[in-house]
């Protein structure tokens, strides 16, 4: 771990409690001598302009880490339009460097507010001749006061996990604000939203590196388009297998079934991003931080793939799949909650269109009814009479799996709670030729997790600190 990356660490989570527990550590020294800095012994003195210098040193960090970033980003932008990348056009980039602009300039205010806060506590603590000792008192502890509102700031700022621009390193600190409705290919669709613009310019390199890669047997009646998107999409499907199910799908099996899509000659390149500069570690790694994301996504996934283990006959034979997966617990209302539908044609004769809808009480969730009409392609997947083995050299449940993900389609619903407590909302798919209706209602829980109150609270009990103070101070000299 490099210093940039280690100075990130500690300004995202150790330098806040260490930075807490100074302040706490002044306060007590404050309370204890009753407010009464001028009095102080030298030794309570420099006691405290040792923590106190702690406190801004480690302050300084924030700023110099928020620098740092600020520049690694901006020299890779050039780098990338040196190369030809239109990066500052690709969906994302600027709500990301919104982003880090931001946390560059909260990073300024926190040194300037605790480098104050010491000054302003030496000029009351030392008699200058400006102040009497009462007031001298009452400016000491304004000093103390600003640590409290540098704190409340250092609550506020953001750091990504890492600060470096590498693909895969920003998912999760960058947070979409444009979702696909309709999702034809689900992992591919879901993986691709949830990229930043560094990540999203590797991915589309990596998905060019798949069609040169592939062999011509694959999906060789298919046209050139969609032969890629169903490649990617099986890649896609092994990725999430190998990272949800290692002992189903370990990483030899996942060589071996990478290779019936490459070949020998390219699977070594493949793996390791020689060209897209995405390995195939990094592929897993970002897959595992996007379920952290939308798992409801996923849940699709591991739901078709019981079926196909467990409800063989009866999943083959239905004629319109139908399931909803959605977050039904939520620790905020601050952020969107997301829900998916997905169909899937059983049957080879026609497409099927569909009008699918979700519907809330009006007055809680925004917004509180959606409508699109889809249209699901006709099945041409031929079901083995018997249930296949899950992972196997010919016909498996793996291979079944991708075909379902290919002719199945998705709605993505995204909507807001206007407040805490339960929600009921509705999701209804109606064919429109056979007026056949599918749906399913849940009860969604807007609870206040810790976090939410950590988020919402220590900011503002942090300034109302520093706000009360020096008003108790006062009241002590009146």
């Amino acid at each position: 771990m490099g210093f940039g990356q280690t100075l990130n660490t500690l300004s995202r989570l150790h330098n806040k409690v260490l930075m807490s527990t100074l302040s706490i550590l002044i306060l007590i020294i404050l309370i204890k001598e009753s407010f009464e800095p001028s009095q102080f012994d030298e030794f309570s003195r420099i006691y405290l302009l040792v923590l106190w210098t702690i406190f801004v040193l480690i302050s300084m960090m924030f700023t110099i880490n928020g620098l740092l970033m600020y520049r690694v980003f901006i020299d890779e932008i050039k780098d990338l339009q040196n190369k030809g990348h239109p990066i500052r056009g690709v969906r994302g980039f600027d709500e990301l460097m919104d982003g880090i602009k931001k946390s560059k300039n909260t990073s300024v205010i926190i040194s300037f507010a605790s480098f104050m806060s010491l000054v302003i506590f030496i000029a009351g603590m030392y008699d200058l001749g400006l102040f009497s000792d009462g007031g001298r008192n009452l400016v000491a502890t304004l000093g103390f006061t600003m640590t409290f509102v540098t704190l409340s700031v250092v609550f506020i700022v953001d750091y990504p996990k890492s600060i470096s621009t590498s693909p895969g390193e920003l998912v999760g600190y960058y947070e979409p604000d444009i979702f696909p409705m309709l999702i034809d290919n689900l992992l591919s669709d879901v993986f691709k939203t949830y990229l930043d613009p560094f990540s999203y310019i590797a991915f589309d390199e990596w998905t060019s590196d798949i069609q040169q890669k592939l062999i011509p047997e694959f999906e060789e009646n298919t046209n050139p388009d969609q032969r890629v998107e169903r490649a990617r999409e099986k890649v896609l499907l092994i990725a999430y297998l190998s990272n949800s199910a290692p002992d189903l799908m370990p990483f030899e099996t996942a060589k071996a079934e990478l290779t019936e899509l490459f070949g020998e000659e390219h699977i070594e390149s493949f793996l390791g991003g020689e060209y897209s500069e995405l390995s195939w570690d990094e592929i897993i790694a970002m897959m595992e931080k996007i379920e952290q994301e939308c798992p409801e996504s996923l849940r699709i996934v591991d739901r078709l793939m019981e079926e196909l283990i467990e409800n063989y006959d009866s999943f083959t034979n239905q004629g319109c799949y139908f399931t909803v997966s959605a977050k039904t617990y939520q620790g905020s209302i601050l952020e969107s909650s997301g829900a998916f539908v997905f169909l899937l044609n059983n049957r080879d004769t026609e497409d099927e269109i569909f009008c699918v809808e979700f519907r809330s009480d009006r007055n809680s969730i925004q917004p509180h009814y959606q409508k699109i009409n889809i249209n699901l392609d006709p099945n041409d997947i031929i079901y083995p009479e018997e249930r296949p083995e899950i992972v196997s050299d010919g016909d498996d449940i793996l291979s079944l799996l991708d075909k379902i993900l290919q002719i199945g389609d998705a709605v993505w619903f995204r909507y807001k709670s206007s407040g805490f407590g339960f929600k009921v909302v509705t999701f209804q798919a109606e064919n429109s030729k056979t007026n056949d209706i599918y749906g399913s209602s849940f009860e969604i829980r807007f609870t206040k997790s810790i976090r939410w109150y950590i988020k919402a609270y220590a900011p503002k009990l942090s300034a109302l600190g520093g706000v009360i103070l020096p008003l108790v101070q006062a009241s002590l000299f009146s």
